[in-house]
């Protein structure tokens, strides 16, 4: 992991800390109590609300394939040179500095699978530590540096449906949601925004949440998400969809990702993802599109076929990188050959392309946090 992604989780890790410590040793400025918000801090906290959320990388791990752990490579470059000749494009899953299946089920690559995942339970693991807390705004800290801290903290009953916003819907897959409770937190000083949406019951579980957080580096820059999670409780099916946006160096530097797993036939999955990639480096421009779709049974076979598009809204893939294969279990080679089952269950029109993006972020006169959040800056 490097260093930018290591600030990244511990920037996270903090934003809880921060607001544990805030919130059992500072005063509140103008803390007014609202149902469910207000009254909060004992057995339950908030308010009354006793939530406790599903954790997604224990059922992930029940229908996907285990985390691959070959190889994956840095996420801005594409798989290899056009021209390359010490890659088989056949062979791109395992072999190679840039292993295709280390970008899919791998757990370092900011859009593998698992990492992602990981970082879903981060944030469901905070919504259920704010509610511990009642809301207010949470001043006069100053940490070990001598630095003060704010901190604002909402917990409040829905009673209209949560929009999502225009530029992620071709991935989240409709235009709002109906849930009954909100909790948000924000720290200025530390550019951090989390804004959940969600409804627990006993037959399933939506989860709806946008986060937003410096990236931390000489450019400086923002990553944000926006993440829908489902979950029925009564047969542990899922269906997790999300969208990324991160930029750098004055909107020079922009990586998106976009993905959705979910279960079929009680065990098995579904899954696609795409990443968009458009950096500057030493004056050379990357721009393409790595686009993954597949599924099926992790223990026994399941297929991946993968196309990339360069430029990225091309509207066929490079012909010198495709490939469709089917694995057994721990991704041993069972060949190239898809059934027309497969063919007709993974087509190539189902991936994730160039419309499928935020590509409006791109020239928005808002800021893409802004814009990518349901309920605005």
């Amino acid at each position: 992991m490097n260093r930018n992604d290591k600030v990244r989780r511990v920037l996270g890790v903090f934003a809880v800390l921060s607001l544990a410590l805030l919130l059992s040793v500072s005063c509140s400025d103008n803390n007014s109590s609202t149902d469910p918000g207000g009254g909060g801090g004992g057995e339950g906290g908030g308010g009354g609300l006793d939530v406790t959320f599903s954790r997604y990388t224990a059922l992930v791990q029940a229908i996907a394939p285990p985390v691959y752990t070959g190889g994956g490579g840095s996420y801005y470059k594409p798989l290899a040179p056009a021209d390359s000749t010490e890659i088989d494009p056949d062979s791109i899953w395992w072999q190679g500095e840039f292993a295709l299946l280390g970008k899919v089920f791998g757990e370092d690559e900011p859009f593998s699978l698992y990492r992602n995942i990981d970082e879903l339970d981060d944030l469901v693991a905070q919504c259920e530590e704010m509610l511990e807390y009642e809301e207010g705004t949470y001043t006069e800290y100053e940490d070990r540096i001598g630095d003060s801290i704010t901190i604002v903290l909402e917990i409040d009953t829905l009673t209209a449906p949560v929009a999502i916003p225009e530029q992620c819907q071709a991935v989240l897959g409709s235009d709002s949601l109906s849930l009954d409770y909100y909790i948000g937190v924000e720290i200025d000083d530390l550019d951090l925004v989390q804004q959940t949406a969600f409804k627990v019951s006993e037959t399933d579980e939506w989860f709806y949440t946008f986060n937003s957080m410096p990236r931390m580096e000489e450019q400086g820059g923002v990553e944000s998400s926006l993440n829908l999670a489902y979950r029925n409780h009564q047969t542990d099916s899922i269906d997790i969809k999300s969208v990324f946006f991160k930029y750098q160096n004055n909107m020079q530097d922009t990586i998106m990702w976009v993905y959705h797993i979910q279960t079929v036939n009680t065990d098995d999955f579904n899954y696609k993802m795409s990443w968009y990639s458009d950096e500057v480096d030493d004056g050379d421009t990357t721009r393409f599109i790595g686009a993954i779709i597949g599924g099926g049974d992790k223990d026994s076979e399941f297929v991946l076929r993968y196309r990339q598009f360069d430029p990225p809204d091309a509207d066929e893939p490079d012909s010198l990188w495709q490939s469709d294969q089917v694995f057994g279990p721990n991704y041993s080679d069972e060949g190239q050959d898809l059934s027309q089952n497969y063919l007709t269950l993974y087509p190539l029109t189902e991936m994730y392309k160039y419309d499928d993006f935020p590509t409006g972020l791109l020239t928005s006169p808002i800021d893409p946090a802004d814009a990518m959040s349901p309920w605005g800056p």
